[in-house]
């Protein structure tokens, strides 16, 4: 386990396992992989993600606590190394093998196998399993919010679980039709719900799941370590509670009140406030709600509805279909991301220069010339600003600073709520573009902003290529090449499309 972070709805990952347990009566053993940052310091996070991200680990392992299941931690050491085992093979496929081995597994299930910072570490154990296929019997599953593709299956009795009509991919309606059965009635629908009390017989502790000698002996050759969950425990206690805001009860609760709480007013002005659908994606990017079920709740809302037969009646009625037209941004388009495969993400935390060059795979090729985008006579600019320098620092940016009122209330609004409005970003993020001494240094502050204030930025990809789409227009082949032309098309185009755009008026 490492990104989902929910367990009453929407675990994939978990409802497998737990289906497995019971088909193969065996017990579940959860194996969660830990940001080390969240650990290491102690004192400060570097982003937003670890900030909030030591609540949310704290609350899944007091909830597998209650149901019985051993949930086991393990973090590195430091959060600049990498996973390695320290023998002849510094193969970091070999070394997760090794880790989840040690177990004596008959399935290793993963939760979002297509998350960007997960699919390097699959796709490289995955490998080793393909090249020595005598090494282990066990079965590999790597699963997402929205399919179950089996990777590297050896056991027969666990692909004819998984793959009863050997289908190589199952989509999340196949899935709830494939473990119907399942189902405590079986005239009802599949359903995702909330993992019960584990049976006597699947019980395991985590004493006995694994020999703790053993296991200590491999973390450290793998320069690794247990997490102790008390002093994470301990450090929510000394934090403000202000910083717990994203559980997936809370999520929960706020998708509840955004389907009873309609009013006739324009949605848009309730997205403008922070409210609204698009509310809901710093919690789908950081794990706690999953997207389909958002889909699926707005859309029984709106079945379930009479038909209006008054003026108010319609009004409230359209105010529901909007969130529903709008729902779909909020599920990943992980074929949009295929060619991000490349990109380092568990090193992009800060702007480095190797980090810069990854974006080029799919930003403009004019990028890389260093391009001066000049901020003209607009309100973002100071008096006799030096040519050679960017017109405002880092902190004067991430603190909304500027002389431009417009982009320091959507600066703010992506501090408070810890996402940037779609209508928002071309602004926001030309306006950067604009006032940095180059375009790799505007890449380079909107990477680094979104990681400070996006929630989910450094494991959902769409926080920050969302942005990219928006800003260089990717795709477009007129604005993909690198000669004058392309950069003074671009340029009068941004140009013209912020300065015809209406001033929203952003609410705190």
């Amino acid at each position: 386990m490492r990104n989902t972070l929910r367990v009453m709805h929407g675990n994939f990952a978990l409802e497998t396992a737990l289906h497995l347990s019971q088909r193969l009566t065996i017990p579940v053993v959860t194996l969660c992989l830990v940001p080390s940052a969240i650990v290491y310091p102690t004192c400060h996070a570097s982003n937003v993600d670890d900030a909030y991200a030591r609540w949310s680990f704290a609350d899944i392992h007091q909830q597998f606590q209650r149901v019985g299941l051993p949930f086991i931690g393990v973090t590195g050491k430091s959060s600049r190394k990498r996973l390695r085992y320290q023998d002849d093979r510094n193969d970091e496929g070999f070394a997760l093998f090794k880790l989840l081995d040690i177990f004596s597994p008959h399935a290793v299930v993963t939760d979002n196998a297509f998350d960007v910072h997960a699919m390097r570490d699959l796709d490289q154990l995955s490998q080793f399993l393909h090249a020595t296929p005598t090494s282990s019997p066990w079965a590999l599953v790597a699963i997402d919010s929205s399919s179950c593709i089996p990777i590297c299956s050896k056991s027969d009795k666990v692909q004819s679980t998984l793959r009863s009509r050997g289908e190589q991919y199952l989509h999340e309606d196949d899935f709830g039709r494939e473990y119907a059965k399942y189902s405590q009635n079986d005239f009802q629908p599949y359903a995702f719900t909330a993992i019960g009390k584990v049976p006597a017989k699947l019980a395991v502790s985590e004493s006995d799941c694994v020999d703790r000698v053993q296991l200590a002996l491999l973390l450290r050759d793998l320069r690794l370590e247990q997490v102790d969950w008390s002093i994470i425990e301990s450090m929510n206690t000394q934090n403000s509670p202000e910083m717990a805001p994203f559980s997936e009860m809370d999520a929960l609760q706020k998708l509840d009140r955004l389907l009873t709480g309609f009013s006739d007013r324009p949605a848009i002005q309730a997205e403008l406030q922070g409210g609204g659908v698009m509310s809901l994606l710093p919690y789908i990017r950081h794990g706690t709600l999953f997207s389909g079920h958002v889909i699926r709740q707005i859309s029984a809302a709106i079945s379930s509805q009479p038909p209006p037969r008054t003026a108010q009646a319609r009004k409230a009625l359209a105010a529901l279909k909007k969130p529903d037209s709008e729902s779909a941004l909020l599920a990943p388009a992980y074929g949009s991301f295929a060619k991000c495969f490349a990109l380092d993400w568990l090193h992009a935390f800060s702007a480095s220069s190797s980090a810069l060059d990854a974006y080029s795979v799919v930003l403009p090729t004019w990028i890389n010339n260093d391009t001066k985008f000049g901020a003209g006579t607009t309100s973002g600019q100071k008096n006799d600003p030096d040519l050679g320098a960017a017109i405002y620092d880092p902190y004067e940016l991430e603190s909304a600073r500027t002389n431009d009122l417009y982009w320091n209330d959507i600066q703010k609004f992506l501090t408070e709520h810890r996402y940037i409005h779609p209508l928002l970003i071309v602004y926001w993020s030309y306006r950067i573009l604009q006032w940095s001494v180059s375009s790799r240094a505007a890449i380079a502050m909107i990477e680094s902003l979104l990681h400070k204030n996006a929630l989910g930025a450094s494991s959902s990809p769409d926080a920050i290529f969302g942005v990219w789409n928006q800003l260089f227009r990717l795709g477009t082949p007129a604005l993909m090449s690198e000669n004058e032309d392309t950069v003074s098309t671009f340029q009068r185009l941004m140009d013209q499309e912020v300065s015809s755009q209406p001033r929203l008026q952003l609410h705190f």
